[in-house]
């Protein structure tokens, strides 16, 4: 899958390069830099998420609880 996109990718730097000047510097940026930035963002969210979820069940469940005695 990787090998894919990153054939993809070099493919339209390629023909890119024919119409306008690529800024080489950046590309290798993002090459570098996006695999890493990703799955932290992912995984980020996913504990957010997760986070949010507890803390709105915690708060119905507790929320409603009367002492009846």
């Amino acid at each position: 899958m990787l090998q894919h996109i990153l054939a993809i990718f070099i493919f339209d730097v390629l023909t890119l390069t024919n119409m306008k000047k690529i800024n080489v510097f950046m590309t290798v940026q993002w090459l570098i830099f996006m695999p890493l930035l990703l799955p932290l963002g992912i995984v980020t969210g996913a504990f957010e998420g997760i986070k949010k979820t507890f803390d709105q069940a915690a708060s119905d469940i507790f929320e409603n609880q009367e002492i009846i005695s």
